[in-house]
Formats: structure tokens, C-alpha cells, sequence
């Protein structure tokens, strides 16, 4: 899986929930926890999530995906200019609940297995909060990529 593809949609879909304008109902967001309990499991399947929806209970909220849509195109075209708008670890550690995180246990010389990917983790735990919309306006890092494109797009 191309990280840069990943974090082009999951940061999409974290712009989209925080641009929300009606709040999500209880289905919707059982169906995201669903969706980030899937993620947490198996990185990988964010791209069968994107491409069937439907088969992973992906919430079927119009609005989400309209505005999905046009963040990620944006998000496409701008890529490059992201990665210094994204969060320091000091950030998130503020940001984000640290009780949702996985807990590590242990050291292993030598070179990890995977790489760790934060924004499929920040994704994860704001999919399995309570509410994720109020979780997304809580990240910094969203709010100046957001600042970024509406910058370009009043260009």
C-alpha cells in the first residue's frame, strides 16, 4: 500500500468528518468504529473500504462523502506541500486520548517489521471514539490543512 495514498484519503476522511455541519446519528458512528476497528486490525483494508463501502459498513451519509470527495481531490493535487502542515508527536500526545492508543510492550534491536503510519493511528482512535466529528475539530493538524486548502482554493 503507497503511504502517501493512505494518508491522502484518511486525512480526507478526517477533514470531512470535522466539516460535518449535521452530526452524525448512532448507526453512523457505530458504523466508524466498525470501519476503525478494521483499520486497527488490518491497515491494508482502507483500500477494499474505499472501493466497497457498502461491504464494510461504511456509513452511507451523503454529506460524508461529498465532502470526502472534494478534500480528497484537493488533498491529491497538494500532497508535497502537506507533510510539514502534519502534527509533532508533542501534538498528538496533547491531542489525542492516550488511553485508546495500543500499549507496547517491549524493545527489539534492529529494524521494525512496519513502519508506524500516525495518521492511520490518529484515523483509528478518532473512529472508535464516541464522536468522532467533535474528535476531528480537537487536532490541530486538520485545522491547518483545512486553512492550507481553503487558502489555495480562494487563489
Amino acid at each position: 500500500m503507497d503511504t502517501p495514498l493512505i494518508n491522502t484519503t484518511l486525512i480526507a476522511l478526517l477533514l470531512a468528518l470535522r466539516s460535518l455541519e449535521e452530526p452524525l446519528n448512532q448507526v453512523e458512528q457505530e458504523k466508524l468504529f466498525e470501519v476503525g476497528e478494521q483499520l486497527q486490525t488490518d491497515p491494508t483494508k482502507w483500500e477494499d473500504i474505499q472501493s466497497r463501502p457498502n461491504d464494510y459498513k461504511f456509513p452511507a451519509n451523503s454529506s460524508l462523502k461529498e465532502l470526502y470527495q472534494i478534500f480528497y481531490e484537493n488533498l491529491s493535487i497538494k500532497y508535497d506541500s502537506l507533510q510539514r502542515l502534519l502534527s509533532t508527536e508533542a501534538e498528538l500526545v496533547q491531542e489525542v486520548p492516550q488511553d485508546i492508543y495500543v500499549e507496547v510492550r517491549g524493545y527489539f534491536e534492529g529494524q521494525p517489521d512496519i513502519e508506524s503510519n500516525e495518521i492511520l493511528n490518529v484515523t483509528v482512535v478518532v473512529l472508535k471514539t464516541e464522536d468522532p466529528v467533535t474528535m476531528t475539530t480537537k487536532l490541530s493538524f486538520l485545522e491547518r490543512i483545512q486553512n492550507f486548502l481553503n487558502k489555495g482554493l480562494s487563489n
